[in-house]
């Protein structure tokens, strides 16, 4: 089993009017170590999908955007960056027999599970990873509801207070888009390493 932590900017709240404009992956074994990363920028269809893009993502470069590749064919470049990184030919055949092992996982994730469901289906490519997901906000509430985790005067609110509460540290030197699923597969490396050792203990 492999973990995917995704990340997608957007250019609403809305995934079955509002664009994708940008994922960002970080592929993990089953430890939560990092195997491999990935990020690309892509064409959005709105009509005035760059004027939302420069209203709500102001860090994203619009003429790099303007050269971005179409749904299609980043989600295409997308599947076989994850096949290739786990030693697989991207074919269609390796795709579904493997991609069904990988685990889609963020923070706060349903909304960003739900605007690449609804990706894939537009443009129709058939949906071959693991059934369900890892939500690391879910499973942090759970854990300190469950006393088993203390926010110590922390809140779960953003990614930047959680990794913070972990005593996790973001790596600054990496490509913005690939911050947050950076961060993101941290905390979760540290929440595994910490309920492995208490449940051993």
């Amino acid at each position: 089993m492999n973990y995917l932590i995704l990340d997608l900017e957007v250019t609403g709240d809305d995934p079955g009017w509002h664009d994708i404009v940008a994922l960002s992956a970080v592929l993990c074994d089953e430890n939560w170590q990092s195997i491999s990363d990935f990020s690309t920028l892509i064409y959005p269809s709105e009509d005035d999908g760059f004027k939302l893009v420069a209203e709500r993502n102001p860090r994203i470069d619009l003429t790099e955007l303007k050269d971005a590749p179409l749904p299609f064919d980043a989600l295409e470049q997308f599947e076989n960056w994850i096949m290739k990184s786990l030693g697989y030919r991207p074919d269609p055949l390796e795709k579904e027999e493997h991609l069904s092992k990988v685990v889609l996982c963020g923070y706060n994730f349903m909304p960003t599970y739900s605007f690449l469901r609804i990706a894939y289906l537009e443009d129709n490519i058939n949906w071959h990873f693991a059934p369900g997901m890892l939500d690391l906000y879910s499973i942090l509430h759970f854990l300190s509801t469950k006393k088993q985790l203390s926010k110590n005067g922390g809140s779960l609110g953003s990614i930047k207070s959680i990794a913070a509460m972990l005593d996790v540290e973001a790596d600054t030197e990496k490509p913005f888009l690939l911050r947050k699923p950076q961060v993101t597969r941290s905390c979760f490396a540290a929440i595994n390493k910490r309920w492995t050792v208490e449940t051993k203990s």
